[in-house]
């Protein structure tokens, strides 16, 4: 049986890493990736997701831009795509992804959950946004999920809060801001 090798499972020889790391985004990769949606999807027996991941750097070899490759990889496919609202705003503010286009390159159908989630500046100063999962939703986040609401309806919302668990008020306040968000965004 092939192993099925995806951005978050990456085998350098030695290891493997649980962080979604960047691929570039190009032709060859992209029926890489899709031979592993297809075997991911077979295996299962059902439709999968994937998630856009947070941008750090963009990788030599990039062709494509995020959303086009996404939206390609969801024809091929059948797959969808999670979007992780933080993880977008993250990449355009590290490494400069155009939100529009990324939104005009996706497909209204593709999205099928949206995840939200908290980011913190890089400890080192490097200017970096970090995902972290460990503070609340920032305001610019929220501002893209209305954005994303807009443009792509509402779907299914989860907040992640991995580390630093603040109290269950706090998880609850935050839940009901996204059903705010999506009330206004999307009457």
């Amino acid at each position: 049986m092939p192993r099925i090798r995806t951005p978050c499972l990456v085998p350098d020889g030695r290891r493997y890493y649980n962080d979604l790391l960047p691929l570039p985004l190009n032709e060859e990769v992209l029926d890489s990736v899709s031979r592993n949606v297809d075997h991911a999807q077979a295996r299962l027996g059902r439709t999968i997701m994937v998630e856009n991941p947070s941008g750090y750097m963009t990788l030599d070899g990039t062709t494509l831009r995020e959303g086009d490759f996404l939206a390609r990889l969801c024809a091929r496919t059948g797959c969808r795509i999670l979007l992780d609202v933080n993880n977008l705003h993250i990449s355009a503010t590290n490494i400069g992804t155009d939100i529009a286009a990324w939104f005009d390159d996706v497909p209204v159908d593709a999205i099928g959950q949206y995840h939200l989630a908290g980011h913190e500046p890089d400890a080192a100063g490097s200017g970096l946004l970090i995902d972290t999962h460990g503070a609340a939703v920032a305001d610019t986040v929220w501002d893209l999920f209305a954005r994303s609401v807009v443009r792509f309806g509402p779907k299914p919302t989860i907040v992640e809060w991995d580390s630093a668990i603040p109290p269950l008020k706090t998880l609850f306040e935050e839940a009901r801001r996204a059903r705010r968000v999506v009330t206004v965004a999307y009457p």
